[in-house]
């Protein structure tokens, strides 16, 4: 393992040198905020719809450490000649704190194009932390194959809501689903709390499944209401403990798309373990998405939280 790093290592260093001196990657923390957004105004092609960049995720946070992207800057001129956004977050897994990095919109001048990857390495400079993209352009996958990125296939599948034989199940009646901020912040443990004070400014909606027998913990949900091609999907951006509720996915979801009036449910994951199976494959429909990613250890984030999916409609 330490011979592989070694390598990686010294690749990334022989990369670094062909990147020229008047080209540097800098952070952008509160104070460049704003020289950020007026670049962004400015240009005509972007490929993405132009949102100012603000304060996100989480209270206090410490946008020097962990900024709202990185600039590249040609310092012939001092002009900004690109941009990278990053969305970061603090994961707590079994006690366990991560660093997350979720990479977001990205555009670079034409004629600097070729240097897109002094980005990454300037990322890849950071220890521990988890980095990620859930929207890599396609023409750009391959660079970050090179840079050491594993590349996953994220599947994202959209399913009948209603499995109309679990109505007739002796554990339909057994869950019910609250959605009051008051009821759903009694029963949160102080993580998932978190989750849900960092999402509640945002588009997003929030609900929690209760046990009726006590037996299982609390299921929450955060989703997103989507509209395509004139029909409502419920997204499902993070469960809560799914684990415990993974053989209970065909009542949970048919309550749910009564309860919102809403029966077509979108699921995004990389592993069939991380998805709530509720109905045959026959009525649902799966499409994928490359997603590279740099793990820290084996951990790497498979829910939507913290991320672009959130941040832009």
């Amino acid at each position: 393992m330490n011979s592989r790093n070694n390598l990686d290592q010294d690749y990334l260093e022989k990369l670094e040198k062909f990147v020229p001196k008047n080209i540097i990657i800098e952070d952008v923390s509160e104070d460049k905020k704003e020289l950020v957004n007026d670049f962004l105004k400015s240009r005509k092609n972007l490929e993405f719809n132009f949102t100012e960049l603000n304060p996100h995720f989480g209270v206090n946070w410490d946008y020097n450490n962990y900024p709202y992207g990185n600039v590249m800057v040609n310092t012939k001129n001092n002009k900004i000649v690109g941009f990278l956004a990053t969305i970061y977050s603090k994961r707590t897994v079994n006690n366990q704190d991560y660093i997350c990095c979720n990479l977001a919109h990205f555009y670079i001048e034409k004629e600097f194009r070729i240097y897109a990857y002094a980005f990454f390495l300037h990322l890849l400079k950071k220890k521990n932390t988890v980095i990620y993209s859930h929207t890599p352009k396609n023409t750009i996958v391959n660079m970050y194959r090179k840079l050491n990125f594993e590349i996953q296939k994220m599947k994202y599948t959209i399913s009948f809501g209603i499995n109309f034989i679990s109505i007739f199940s002796k554990n339909f009646n057994r869950f019910k689903i609250i959605k009051e901020e008051k009821e759903i912040m009694n029963v949160l443990n102080s993580n998932d709390k978190k989750i849900y004070e960092d999402h509640k400014k945002y588009n997003c909606f929030h609900f929690v499944i209760l046990d009726n027998e006590k037996i299982l913990k609390p299921c929450y949900f955060v989703g997103k209401k989507l509209k395509k091609y004139h029909i409502k999907i419920l997204d499902i951006i993070y469960i809560s403990n799914f684990q415990e509720y993974h053989n209970f996915a065909p009542e949970i979801f048919t309550k749910m798309s009564f309860f919102f009036k809403i029966f077509l449910v979108g699921q995004r994951y990389f592993k069939q373990e991380e998805k709530l199976k509720n109905n045959s494959s026959l009525l649902s429909q799966t499409v994928e998405k490359y997603v590279p990613i740099k793990k820290f250890g084996d951990y790497y984030v498979f829910d939507t939280l913290y991320s672009d999916h959130v941040l832009f409609d």
